[in-house]
């Protein structure tokens, strides 16, 4: 392989390349390692880098292979962590004062698995505080690999830009109205939501129980479908886990699109209000989908425009009760914005919870009411492209950020975002699909077909060392 191309190669081609021991994982580790060195201090997408860790975990899994004892797609791969998730003897932050000093002594779940499947861990990834609102004041914003000053989504956006910049070959973020996908979208990556349940949240710090997961962050859609096989399955440890089997998800994305039926929203909350060249790169993915066998037909989903307030009211009323303590004892360690938000969850009443809750059930019916017409509904990821931030952080102007994301998170069925093309500036946009519960494997299979008929997926960012 290429030496020079090897911190944005794929999963899959890694593997194949370790496997057929025509690629060493210490070479493919010191590669985004020092990668790394070179763009880190213009990105900020990590907390934590774990170099020397990483390099002597590349050894070990060099003789392993070398034995015979080939894990599978993951072993010796370098994977990256939101630092919300718990990592044994590795500092977690969270994205937080409140946290910076904190190591656990336990992994979380997800991270058991990953390092069961050989994975490398090359540090933890920079985020939005506590996974909220906006980025960390103590740790300061990742930055767009696209285009410098610029935001790279939230909340998993230090994970997002690592992958885009060739940092980490994939990484896990956690996504509770978007925050795996929307910066996948904003940084030109693969960004999966599994279903609820699917994956284990054990270990994982909370911002909202009922609508909080984890997934993986991709250069490409295989990719995604291999770290999803890897870290899924029923965990005794969480009570909300599915006892389900878990699908060789690499397998289902080998069928053709023949006949499979995507829904378009034709409310006014959805596709109207993109962005012109959002709505064009939209259409355009739809075409190629089209000519790949799909049908697209229309579906509503009424009360849509819900679904981002609902649930912002049912994420901090939750947030508010999970921080109720450490808020309690340092309330002064939080950031002024995440300060607020738990503040406020504080005058919401029992009936506006209840209330929240009776229109998400009218949500998740009318989703459910689409998605039996259509196999799988297709939105944009975003109404627009990643816009410029202020120097807080935060973004320059109004957005409408998770506008086509919370209604999945909500409802609790699995969605993924694809690259589709990139504006009049050069950042990326995204095409978003959704599907049923436990059918990950219908969602994937459409994204792959569609990535693999474009070569949307295949560019670089032109960040460059400073």
């Amino acid at each position: 392989m290429d030496k020079k191309h090897l911190p944005f190669t794929s999963i899959a081609q890694a593997a194949g390349a370790i496997r057929r021991r025509e690629l060493s994982p210490v070479e493919l580790v010191k590669a985004v390692l020092e990668r790394t060195g070179r763009v880190e201090s213009r990105l900020n997408a990590f907390i934590t880098l774990l170099g020397d860790q990483a390099l002597q975990d590349a050894h070990s899994a060099e003789a392993e292979i070398a034995a015979g004892q080939y894990r599978g797609p993951l072993h010796g791969i370098p994977v990256a962590l939101k630092d919300i998730i718990m990592t044994r003897n590795v500092l977690t932050t969270c994205g937080s004062k409140a946290l910076a000093e904190w190591v656990p002594d336990q992994d979380a779940t997800i991270v058991g698995k990953l390092k069961e499947a050989g994975a490398i861990i090359v540090g933890k990834n920079n985020l939005h505080e506590f996974a909220a609102i906006l980025p960390s004041q103590h740790f300061g914003p990742a930055d767009n690999p696209w285009k410098p000053g610029h935001i790279s989504g939230g909340s998993s956006s230090g994970s997002a830009v690592a992958v885009s910049a060739g940092q980490c070959i994939g990484a896990i973020g956690t996504d509770t109205g978007g925050s795996v996908r929307l910066p996948a979208a904003f940084c030109g990556v693969v960004g999966l939501l599994p279903t609820f349940g699917r994956v284990s949240h054990q270990g994982v710090v909370t911002l909202s129980w009922s609508m909080d997961n984890a997934g993986p962050l991709t250069r490409t859609v295989e990719d995604s479908a291999i770290m999803l096989t890897a870290i899924s399955g029923f965990d005794s440890q969480d009570p909300v886990s599915a006892d389900i089997p878990v699908p060789d998800f690499v397998t289902s994305l080998k069928s053709k699109l023949q006949g499979l039926r995507i829904g378009v929203p034709k409310d006014d909350y959805f596709l109207p209000s993109a962005s012109p060249e959002v709505q064009q790169a939209f259409r355009s993915a739809l075409s190629v989908l089209e000519d790949l066998g799909a049908r697209v037909e229309e579906v509503t989903i009424p009360h849509g425009y819900l679904s981002t307030f609902v649930g912002d009211l049912l994420s901090r009323s939750e947030a508010g009760s999970f921080h109720r303590v450490l808020f309690s004892q340092r309330p002064s360690d939080y950031g002024p914005e995440i300060r607020l938000r738990i503040l406020e969850s504080r005058f919401f009443l029992a009936h506006h919870f209840i209330k929240a809750q009776r229109i998400r059930t009218l949500l998740v019916r009318e989703i459910r009411q689409a998605l039996s017409r259509a196999d799988v509904i297709a939105t944009p990821t975003t109404p627009e492209t990643a816009p410029p931030r202020l120097p807080s952080g935060a973004p320059s102007r109004p957005i409408l950020e998770p506008r086509y994301t919370r209604m999945w998170n909500m409802a609790g069925f699995p969605a993924i975002s694809v690259p589709c093309g990139f504006d009049s500036q050069g950042l990326p946009i995204g095409l978003h699909l959704g599907g049923r519960a436990f059918d990950e494997a219908t969602i994937l299979r459409a994204a792959h077909a569609y990535e693999r008929a474009t070569s949307w997926h295949t560019r670089q960012p032109p960040v460059a060392a400073p």
